[in-house]
């Protein structure tokens, strides 16, 4: 994933990062309140983060000092202080600190009087946070409804910035007509809304990458120069650099190394040598692809050395892209020692990688965990706070209305002592009627599962040897064609008898999937990968998947793959067309997974819509479609496992 933008709104200023050497104590007086104290020092958070982190530090400190002491804030001082707290996150690279705030804050928000404007960049931080940990379904769905939510309460600024982290996440995604069409989306909101020639450049920069990778390079140009235009009539400079490096590279992706080496006269010419790390840093990876187009290997490889020797060792994502194109250009000078130590170099800082996402999921995951728990227990004791304010209501009530006969509130309560007696005995006894058909319930599993193993096991070996039998006799040179006909219905119903075995087993084992295993899926990449295996089956047909949009969602492969590989087979199946054509739609409803299903077989009438669900029940006699009647009925239950449906819509 390539670096993310927090926000295009405030970034960049245009009044430059000169600072203050202390904090503001000496414009103090006796007469300034701690709640005016801690706004300054907001103030100072908001102005300087990309510009000083030890200032912020500093104002962060004094802030979180004034809140310690019990200071009274109103909520909408508090809740900035907040946001700030996740934008320092993120400026640290340290989306897991982000999201802890986060979780920890949204439960609070229903009870605080804040904006809609406060509330919506609160969602966009969520989103955001979410796609730098890399749950990009969390992220997208985070990005919608805050669109929504924005939307609804005129926040254009809001919706500038979602528009434009959701073209990244897209981009990066590799749905690249999907980011055009979001950052397209955020300009057209930018047009309406003054003074933030920044947001609209960056924009324009986002979406010259999204047209270079669609391959419509003039419009890449285009968006290039309106970004340029932009930042140059707003003294935008920090910006020009950037904007030169991605001119520069859209020339090397056409082969063009004089108008490449011509921008980056310019970019020298406009830093006269003073940049910033990060300026300094991409300028000298697009040095490094400017002298690697023109074959100057070598001067290409020892700026990529320099790159690596400046790297800090935890800026993996940099360290892996300089080590990678370090490989290729020993590849390329035919040195393959060289290239072979910094392959080794790659996969150490590529193993090193992967373990910090593992400790960053794992983090991640018990957080959100937490915030859960937490958020269950304060339902919980809230409803008992409620149920104690209704008692003592009506223990108020019984005390008014009896007034001093306080020997029938006694008697109430030795009832209600006696009854509570009862209740105890009866639910110890009902407590060990329950043990007791758990423990009956527990033995018939155990006999279900050593019937099942009959059943697969020793009932399917004299099975095939009657099978192998039959078809060994067949070949024999039988001239009595009623023996061969008899061996045919002998062999015919064999396999019908092992299929069926092999179902009832697959039905039985359904329950022993672990569905708690939980991965990131392409569901069009598991799609093409299951008609192919289906399609081995069916050496006359091919199947032609037609799939709206590349999605990825996180769920059970083994059962995804499952309920794919019948539905697929049933559509090849029960189809008299050699061009089996299956068209697959996705989409979210009542935040449930979507997928259609549609092909061009022989249909179900409505009449039996449900009945197929069924075990053994079959529409066609066997003669024409060979199948044991259960592959739905197994669909059926592996979906229902993970909280799901499956039913036929229409045919």
């Amino acid at each position: 994933m390539k670096q993310l933008l927090l926000s295009v709104l405030i970034v960049f200023s245009q009044t430059g990062f000169a600072q203050p050497s202390v904090l503001f104590e000496s414009s103090f007086t006796e007469s300034t309140t701690e709640q005016e104290k801690f706004s300054i020092y907001l103030d100072s958070i908001v102005k300087y983060l990309y510009g000083d982190t030890h200032l912020t530090e500093l104002s962060m400190a004094e802030c979180q000092k004034i809140i310690d002491k019990g200071v009274s804030l109103p909520d909408s001082l508090h809740f900035d202080y907040v946001l700030q707290k996740i934008y320092v996150s993120h400026s640290k690279a340290n989306p897991i600190g982000a999201f802890e705030i986060i979780a920890n804050t949204e439960s609070a928000l229903d009870s605080m009087n804040l904006t809609s404007k406060r509330i919506g960049s609160f969602n966009y931080l969520k989103g955001f946070t979410f796609m730098s940990i890399g749950d990009l379904e969390s992220a997208q769905k985070t990005y919608y409804e805050n669109i929504e939510f924005a939307k609804a309460a005129k926040d254009t600024s809001s919706l500038i910035s979602t528009y434009y982290s959701l073209g990244q996440l897209y981009h990066d995604e590799k749905d690249f007509q999907g980011a055009v069409k979001s950052l397209e989306q955020a300009l057209e909101y930018a047009e309406k809304k003054v003074k933030i020639a920044s947001t609209k450049t960056l924009v324009y920069m986002e979406l010259s990458e999204s047209y270079v990778e669609i391959g419509e390079i003039e419009k890449a140009k285009k968006s290039l120069q309106m970004a340029s235009e932009i930042a140059e009539e707003n003294y935008l400079d920090v910006l020009k650099v950037d904007i030169l490096i991605r001119k520069g590279e859209i020339y090397l992706s056409e082969n063009n190394t004089i108008s490449a080496r011509a921008v980056y006269n310019e970019i020298l010419k406009a830093t006269k040598g003073s940049m910033d790390s990060f300026v300094a840093r991409d300028t000298k990876i697009f040095q490094a692809s400017l002298n690697r187009a023109e074959k100057k290997y070598g001067i290409a490889l020892s700026i990529y050395e320099s790159i690596l020797a400046e790297t800090d060792s935890t800026d993996t994502y940099n360290l892996m892209s300089a080590l990678t194109n370090a490989h290729e250009i020993s590849n390329e000078m035919q040195d393959h020692e060289t290239a072979y130590d910094y392959l080794l170099s790659y996969n150490r800082v590529k193993q090193k990688s992967d373990e910090d996402e593992k400790k960053q999921k794992t983090s991640y995951l018990k957080i959100k965990f937490d915030s859960e728990q937490q958020e269950k227990e304060n339902e919980i004791l809230a409803a008992e706070v409620l149920q104690n304010k209704t008692k003592s209501k009506l223990l108020y009530l019984w005390l008014a209305l009896l007034g001093s006969g306080l020997v029938i509130l006694f008697g109430a309560f030795y009832q209600k002592g006696k009854y509570s007696k009862r209740l105890e005995k009866e639910v110890l006894k009902r407590t060990v009627n329950l043990k007791k058909s758990n423990e009956r319930l527990n033995q018939t599993n155990k006999e279900l599962k050593e019937f099942n193993r009959i059943v697969s096991h020793d009932l399917k070996e004299p099975l095939r040897s009657v099978v192998g039998f039959g078809q060994l006799a067949k070949r024999e040179n039988i001239e009595n064609e009623k023996v061969r006909e008899y061996l045919s219905y002998i062999i015919s119903g064999g396999e019908q008898l092992e299929d069926l075995i092999t179902s009832i087993n697959t039905f039985q084992k359904v329950d022993q999937i672990n569905i708690s295993k939980i991965e990131t899926i392409n569901v069009k990449s598991l799609l093409v990968n299951t008609i192919e295996a289906v399609e081995e089956n069916y050496p006359h047909k091919e199947i032609e998947l037609d799939c709206n949009s590349n999605f990825t969602i996180f769920g059970n492969r083994e059962i995804l793959k499952s309920v794919f590989e019948i539905i697929i087979a049933n559509s090849t199946s029960y189809n008299e067309n050699k061009l089996v054509q299956i068209n697959v739609k996705y989409y979210l409803k009542n935040e449930k997974h979507c997928l259609e299903f549609k092909d061009n077989g022989i249909g179900v009438s409505e009449n039996y819509h449900q009945l197929i669900f069924e075990m053994f029940k079959r529409l066609n006699n066997r003669s024409s479609y060979k199948g044991a009647g259960m592959g739905l009925s197994i669909a059926q239950k592996m979906i229902e496992r993970i909280d799901g449906e499956i039913t036929i819509l229409e045919s």
